[in-house]
């Protein structure tokens, strides 16, 4: 008995197929190349203060950062940049222009160099970028499930937030879908973190955060790194003298989102 399938029943085994193929996530940087990368982190954060007579007051406090910079890959070697000229375009806190706005700073194997930079500003300027951590180190089908080791997540606490050296944390991810669009193959995974550390204040943070990387499988680069969760925070203040004068503690809400481009 000879059986027609439907186009739509047709369609969908397609899908399933396409689905479990195995794909593998090789960033491709070119050297010439330039990437254009947007991001946006910010953080409402609600904090009670308790000063040394046990009085409590309530605090606000929002981080509202947006960077726009170029990268453009000067030497490529091995499938790996190793040297690459970055232009801060914009540095921006609450819309006041920050300190590296406007600068150049050119990175290689021996670190970070631009007139003006701090120690700390050149140890947040690396030769990749802070999505690498995510990627799959070997070929995943769609349901498929990863973890991040404790060094993969500690170098994405460095490149994403201001905490000092030292992070813990762990992190899972799972590729959700791939999806044709045009004659592009682009794969959705989804990241969960949870991260613990200090911060350049030498306050302790907590954060947990989950989102999707948007990642162009057949151009081998991201378009979208979106994260959303909940920070808390706890420390000392102190006074010119160094002196503790209050307690703090809070949480807040966090988002994360970086876009990227090439050119």
């Amino acid at each position: 008995m000879k059986t027609t399938l439907s186009f739509a029943t047709l369609l969908l085994s397609g899908a399933a197929l396409f689905a479990q193929a195995e794909r593998t996530f090789q960033t491709k940087y070119e050297a010439g190349k330039t990437w254009v990368i947007t991001s946006t982190r910010v953080l409402d954060l609600d904090l009670t203060v308790t000063d040394l007579e046990n009085q409590k007051t309530g605090r606000q406090e929002k981080a509202d950062i947006r960077e726009k910079y170029e990268r453009e890959f000067r030497k490529v070697e091995a499938g790996r940049p190793s040297q690459v000229r970055v232009k801060v375009l914009e540095d921006r806190h609450k819309s006041a222009p920050g300190p590296l706005e406007g600068m150049e700073i050119l990175i290689d194997s021996a670190g970070a160099n631009g007139a003006g930079l701090t120690p700390e500003q050149k140890g947040a300027f690396r030769l990749e970028e802070d999505f690498e951590a995510i990627l799959p180190a070997n070929a995943v089908k769609v349901g498929d499930k990863w973890n991040l080791n404790h060094r993969d997540v500690a170098k994405f606490v460095l490149d994403t937030f201001s905490i000092a050296p030292g992070a813990e944390g762990s992190g899972a991810c799972e590729l959700l879908s791939i999806q044709k669009v045009g004659d592009r193959e682009v794969a959705q995974i989804q990241v969960d973190l949870d991260l613990k550390g200090r911060s350049t204040t030498e306050w302790e943070l907590r954060a947990s955060v989950s989102g999707t990387l948007t990642y162009d499988l057949t151009n081998g680069r991201p378009e979208k790194l979106d994260l959303h969760g909940e920070l808390r925070a706890s420390g000392e203040e102190k006074d010119d003298k160094k002196q503790v004068v209050a307690t703090v503690e809070g949480r807040g809400i966090l988002t994360i989102i970086n876009t990227y481009e090439s050119r």
